[in-house]
């Protein structure tokens, strides 16, 4: 889930840039930069409990549409929300209904001198719990004490809690185990504010040099798991976590957005329409759906919807090469990434939605997908693997069908069954419809979320702490 960009083997002391003038006018233009923001969040505060939220150096993402929905919902519930961002994400632009994120983003400098200039305020100002921060992540990573401080990520978390410091932030939170949670983490532990995250449990523990997830788990103050599967491996990581913190929220989707549509059966010789929305990467065992379309006895035609987006670069080009093989490559549309309306589109004109997901030899696996819930949310019967977390929420052959990963055959029987029985395609689509409206639509999910902060909050006296209103001086030069 996260977009790589190298920054992992980069420290503050690696300033990039080919010239000089260069090097200097992007310098100058970041503590720019790192100023203005600071100055529009101390004029930035509304009513509201001030939450600073950050997914990733980048915005937008494709690929975090659950992330914005759920930062999104927390504006709607009244809470004042900011996100911090370093980089403008390429190749696709915001959803219309995430567009208030754009007037919440505040921008998060990444010049090495500004956060250089940042970490000696730090030694100036306090500097023992500096000191103890870096000890702490030392430890959990296994890097040098003198690695921690010259990283570049950890640069930018002491330019993210200035920022927090600068809103008078009440609470901070981050997605995932990498560069955001990392800065939530240092921001957390410099101001003494409650921290929380969004995260799957993760497979990989070392791809990331600061990565530190038992740590990461162990001082949320709040872990919000996607589902009840991914709470127990969250608390199999890190045995020492309260689990009164662990709060299990699916993914949801806005039902008023996505919402159950007519549609005409098959008749004549049209073929059956399969529909699978996902990104191209390994995950996804889409070279199983094309082995089991290969094999099916009637007319169908098959369309993938989603780009690359930090999946495997060549795995598009392995399935184009892979339809050919099998000689269904006038069969096979692949339509690339797809914005909400043109997703939408393409599930109110299918008759059965694919998600044959299978996780890879190093254990990344999907949890609840967001475009698996699309689908049942507008009445479409969906076939799926048991894979990640879908079990919970497709039930088999109530409100969908359930196959096992990896397996052509059993996928190509499920999608027979259905072409073969409108029936059931039919009991199954209501079921699809009303499991999405009762359990999994973000006006059941997400006000779960918004309880626990507030409870949180009041139970921290992080609302005290920083007093609604109170204002932050701002700093003469040379004492930043």
């Amino acid at each position: 889930m996260r977009p790589r960009n190298g920054s992992e083997s980069r420290t503050l002391l690696s300033i990039p840039g080919r010239h000089r003038l260069g090097r200097a006018a992007r310098t100058f233009g970041h503590h720019f930069g790192h100023r203005l923001s600071r100055w529009r969040l101390r004029r930035a505060r509304r009513s509201g409990p001030r939450v600073l939220t950050i997914a990733g150096w980048n915005f937008p993402v494709h690929s975090q549409t659950f992330v914005y929905q759920e930062m999104s919902s927390l504006a709607a519930a009244g809470f004042d929300l900011h996100m911090a961002y370093s980089g403008r994400g390429a190749g696709w632009e915001l959803d219309d209904a995430f567009r208030g994120l754009d007037q919440a983003k505040v921008w998060l400098a990444s010049a090495p001198a500004v956060a250089r200039r940042e970490l000696e305020n730090w030694r100036r100002r306090d500097p023992d719990r500096l000191a103890e921060v870096i000890v702490d992540l030392a430890s959990a990573s296994g890097l040098e004490p003198d690695q921690v401080q010259n990283h570049c990520d950890f640069g930018r978390g002491l330019l993210f809690a200035r920022l927090a410091e600068d809103l008078g932030a009440h609470y901070l939170h981050s997605y995932f185990f990498y560069e955001g949670s990392l800065a939530c983490f240092v921001a957390a532990r410099l101001l003494d504010l409650p921290r929380g995250m969004t995260c799957y449990a993760d497979h990989q523990l070392d791809d990331y040099a600061l990565k530190a997830v038992r740590l990461q788990l162990a001082e949320a103050s709040l872990v919000v798991a996607t589902s009840q599967r991914v709470r127990d491996e969250l608390q199999a990581l890190a045995p020492e976590i309260d689990a009164g913190r662990l709060l299990v929220k699916p993914n949801a989707v806005d039902g008023r957005r996505f919402s159950p549509v007519p549609r005409r059966p098959p008749s004549g010789s049209r073929p059956l329409r399969l529909l699978s929305v996902c990104r191209l990467e390994p995950k996804k065992g889409l070279p199983t759906l094309l082995e089991a379309v290969a094999q099916l006895p009637f007319p169908w035609r098959l369309r993938l919807v989603g780009g690359r987006d930090g999946g495997a670069p060549d795995h598009a080009a392995e399935l184009q090469r892979q339809a050919e093989h099998l000689g269904i490559v006038q069969q096979v549309d692949f339509l690339g990434a797809q914005p909400t309306t043109g997703v939408y589109r393409e599930l109110t004109e299918a008759d059965v939605f694919v998600a044959p997901y299978a996780a890879t030899t190093s254990g990344d696996k999907d949890g609840i997908p967001t475009s698996l819930m699309e689908a049942m949310a507008t009445a479409l019967p969906v076939v799926a693997t048991r894979e990640g977390s879908i079990a919970e929420l497709v039930t088999h052959d109530h409100d969908g069908l359930l196959v096992p990963a990896r397996d052509p055959r059993a996928l190509a029987a499920a999608l027979t069954l259905l072409q073969s029985d409108p029936d059931r395609r039919h009991r199954l689509a209501e079921a699809a419809a009303e499991t999405i409206r009762r359990g999994f639509d973000v006006r059941v999910c997400e006000p779960l979320f918004h309880r626990r902060l507030h409870a949180l909050l009041s139970g921290t006296g992080a609302l005290d702490h920083y007093r609604q209103g109170e204002a932050i001086e701002e700093p003469a030069d040379g004492k930043e």
